[in-house]
């Protein structure tokens, strides 16, 4: 059995587009085709690829040895207590060697011999000076610790683009088994008082390394999960960092209110006491309900310059918007606490958790905790600063609490809260000038043509899951790629460029690489299998080949070193540095490097038994956004388009994925 629900599509696409494009803020490239969205969904859009996935199970086999690890937060940062390696340098020319390979499939004959020919030049040409120095940054005993960060910082802190579809993406973590247990406010309060005391294990000291088969891996940013505060800025965001924060804030109705969920003795509320704070919080904003024209947090959801200056504009006006504005800054994290169903379906509940309908009850510059009225709890991920690994690793440990289970691997549990401290509350309150509310009044418009041009559609598929796969001689994670590129080649007659994201944890500051799954093998995959003339054993081979490839260039991916290596964060670091240097390199304004790296499918998989269901934006105007969970016995998939592209449709995406499936499961039948 397979379910797909979705979310109706707009009745006018050609209208949908004029509101999307016609917005005064919308400066993205959903709306206009450019490469700014491309480029960041390609460091903060992916969350967890095949590395991702295959560390989280072993983060929750509790097989590893877990090394003694000492360190003080305010250093965790800036400080190799695990003596991890640096993320390594590739060779220019391997670099140069594997993207000619990735180029090749959505290339034609003359497109390459040209794209090659261009390759050839900058490597006589340009190729040493930017290599070298790249090696100078490389080798700096200080920030940037790689060759890519400050690049990669730039690209976070510098994207213009909505972060509230553009870069945030969302869990739904599981329902309870027992049906009594669905109560939102509840659940938010289990997991709130876990993500507390997590954190306080952080701060304390006392959190244990992360480990990858016998080697730890990078703990840097586990001290910004919730000590870091994304601010906009003009041109480009900051980051402020305060590790002694003790209050969260919650939304409801429009207002906002502080939450004190640390003692004066450095200890956690309980789980029992915050849900009677938020209940209090709740009576409170119900009797005195705000109104959507005063939700300040709507700004969080729009293009980052209009949010600044909306910003300067509010604390101009006011003191007490300046010291709100502190009070939230300075926060651990939000929680979206409205009355919204989202039974419907779980792609209303997607969009809600991604979106919120049209950003209010929102602050997206921090991690939020959303509720739903039956039970559903979701949380919203600020992706600045943190990768699928890291959520993975906070989550993991907060779920077991929530439920008195074994804390994965060989984690110690969290520490218990308080048994005294009540907690308590305040209202945050704004003094909004009639320039304040004309920003409001433009954000919400603003939100509302954002959230409402996302085409959401929810792939449950039942039929099997990677039980199944293995069984086909296939990685999980292959079989999904090969399913996602046959459906779109089904749906739209061509090939796609595909982004699926390799975590780089082993390495200091590493983050992610680029698995460019749309190989050769691949592309010959998708040939065979909808030739007519083609055996059962043809389309076999072809399966298993492209399989096999996927698998090879995932490790390449991670190990960044080999044959199959990544090439994108090497090519953009050259290319920033060259740019630095007003230096005009002619491979960088080949159309086949915009076109090689313009995402289609922009590719995460989170699987997790945490996990429910993951999402995020589509990131580019004409392509989906695919996050996905391969699960024992189902695979699930949101896919995330945009209605006022008239070529994409979501559901019929999921339709055309079910089908690709349904085809492996028929010819690999024993």
């Amino acid at each position: 059995m397979t379910r797909v629900a979705a979310v109706g599509r707009s009745a006018s696409k050609a209208a949908a587009a004029a509101a999307a494009n016609a917005g005064a803020l919308g400066t993205w490239t959903r709306a206009r085709g450019g490469a700014g969205l491309n480029a960041a969904r390609a460091g903060a859009g992916t969350i967890a690829g095949t590395a991702d996935a295959k560390m989280a199970t072993r983060e929750m086999s509790g097989k590893a040895e877990l090394p003694k690890f000492e360190y003080e937060v305010s250093k965790l940062y800036d400080t190799n207590y695990l003596d991890v390696p640096k993320l390594p340098l590739p060779e220019v020319k391997d670099t140069l060697k594997r993207y000619l390979e990735t180029v090749r499939p959505v290339a034609s004959d003359e497109e390459f011999e040209n794209t090659k020919k261009l390759a050839e030049d900058f490597e006589a040409k340009h190729a040493a000076a930017l290599q070298g120095e790249l090696q100078r940054m490389n080798e700096s005993p200080g920030y940037p610790y790689s060759y890519i960060e400050q690049f990669w910082d730039d690209m976070y802190l510098g994207g213009r683009f909505e972060i509230m579809v553009g870069s945030n993406p969302f869990y739904a973590l599981p329902d309870e088994k027992d049906p009594s247990e669905m109560q939102g406010t509840r659940r938010a309060a289990r997991l709130a008082s876990a993500f507390v005391r997590w954190w306080l294990k952080v701060v304390n000291g006392e959190l244990e390394a992360d480990m990858e088969r016998d080697k730890p891996c990078c703990m840097y940013g586990m001290g910004l999960v919730f000590g870091a505060t994304r601010i906009p800025g003009v041109g480009r965001d900051s980051l402020g960092t305060n590790f002694d924060r003790k209050h969260i804030i919650v939304m409801r109705n429009h207002n906002f209110y502080r939450v004190d969920v640390i003692d004066e003795n450095g200890d956690a509320i309980s789980a029992e006491n915050l849900e009677a704070v938020l209940e209090k919080v709740k009576a409170e904003a119900d009797a005195n309900p705000g109104d959507v024209s005063g939700d300040v947090g709507l700004l969080t959801g729009c293009e980052r310059d209009f949010w600044a200056q909306a910003r300067e504009r509010l604390v101009k006006s006011s003191e007490t918007n300046a010291a709100t504005l502190a009070e939230i800054d300075d926060c651990l994290f939000g929680i979206c606490l409205q009355d919204v169903d989202t039974s419907a379906s779980v792609a209303d509940r997607s969009d809600y958790f991604l979106h919120g309908r049209d950003g209010s009850n929102r602050w997206f510059d921090k991690h939020v905790i959303v509720p739903t009225t039956e039970g559903a709890l979701g949380v919203n991920f600020d992706h600045t600063f943190g990768d699928g690994l890291t959520w993975n690793r906070m989550v993991s440990e907060a779920w077991a609490d929530m439920h008195g289970a074994k804390p994965p691997g060989n984690f110690a549990p969290l520490r218990e809260p308080s048994k005294t401290f009540e907690g308590s509350y305040k209202p945050l309150t704004w003094e909004l000038s009639e320039e304040n509310k004309a920003d409001l009044k433009a954000a919400h418009e603003a939100n509302i043509k954002l959230a409402g041009d996302v085409d959401t559609a929810v792939l449950d598929f039942q039929d099997f899951g990677k039980n199944r796969v293995k069984l086909m001689k296939m990685s999980p994670d292959a079989a999904c790629q090969m399913a996602f590129q046959l459906a779109y080649a089904r749906l739209h007659g061509q090939n796609a460029t595909v982004y699926e994201s390799c975590a780089m944890k082993s390495y200091f500051h590493g983050r992610t690489e680029t698995i460019r799954t749309a190989t050769a093998e691949m592309g010959n995959f998708i040939k065979v299998f909808d030739d007519a003339s083609s055996t059962d054993e043809q389309k076999r081979e072809a399966v298993l080949a492209a399989a096999a490839m996927h698998v090879n260039v995932a490790k390449g991916a991670k190990s960044a070193s080999g044959p199959y290596q990544g090439v994108d964060r090497h090519m953009h670091a050259m290319k920033c540095v060259a740019q630095k240097n007003g230096l005009e390199i002619d491979l960088f304004k080949d159309p086949m490097y915009a076109k090689s790296s313009k995402w289609i499918l922009s590719t995460s998989n989170v699987t997790a038994p945490f996990i429910q269901q993951f999402g995020f934006g589509a990131v580019v105007g004409d392509g989906y956004g695919l996050g996905y969970l391969t699960q024992a016995d189902y695979i699930m998939v949101n896919i995330t388009s945009y209605k006022s592209c008239a070529e994409t449709d979501s559901a019929k995406m999921a339709e055309a994925i079910t089908g690709v499936f349904r085809d492996f499961d028929k010819l690999f039948q024993e």
